[in-house]
């Protein structure tokens, strides 16, 4: 009787690993399903990321035209001096800035409909606001462009923010300091050296 009683036991033993492995192995095979559903939703969060395009923040070698080989300067765009004002309308129906950021690795095409000017830095700086409300920072003009369509406008920004930051410097450092900024665009305007040597007169 002794040994059928531990014949008996031993079985409910074997049963109840046994029940033990099955329940391990269900919760195993839920682990895994769970598993498959987070690294599914990961792949459907990254793949929706790389459907979204990066912010543009900043734009090199930047230019703007009103269409297809069409260049137009920048100031053809309402200014706006204050974030609430609304946009005042543009002449054009569609100015396009287009340039590279990202150190020249990727190509920017925005449609922009306003432009501001910051004087109070310790440069000053133009930015332009896309069609969906993003303002991008122009660094340096396409050399051709700056020759045939910005001089002017960009010229005046640096005289402007020059005698807002010293309004008592004599005019032959305003001469020194148009020529410093514009060798930055490959460009030595004649009438900077010819304003100069009359200022020495």
């Amino acid at each position: 009787m002794g040994a059928n009683r531990g014949k008996e036991i031993s079985a409910r033993c074997r049963r109840s690993m046994r029940r033990e492995i099955d329940r391990e192995i269900e919760r195993e095979r839920e682990r895994e399903g769970k598993g498959a559903i987070i690294y599914n939703l990961a792949d459907t969060m990254f793949d929706d990321d790389d459907d979204v395009e990066p912010p543009v923040s900043d734009v090199d070698n930047y230019y703007f035209e009103k269409s297809e080989d069409d260049p137009v300067c920048f100031s053809v765009l309402p200014i706006k001096f204050d974030e609430n004002e609304e946009v005042r309308h543009c002449d054009y129906k569609e100015v396009n800035l287009r340039g590279v950021t990202d150190n020249n690795l990727k190509e920017v095409f925005k449609k922009v409909v306003a432009w501001r000017v910051e004087l109070d830095c310790q440069e000053p700086k133009i930015s332009v606001l896309s069609s969906e409300g993003k303002w991008i920072e122009l660094l340096k003009p396409r050399k051709s462009y700056y020759e045939k369509r910005a001089r002017s406008i960009l010229i005046t920004v640096q005289m402007l923010h020059f005698v807002r930051k010293w309004p008592r410097k004599q005019e032959r450092s305003l001469f020194c300091h148009l020529t410093e900024v514009l060798e930055y665009y490959i460009i030595h305007p004649p009438f900077i050296p010819l304003l100069m040597s009359t200022n020495e007169l």
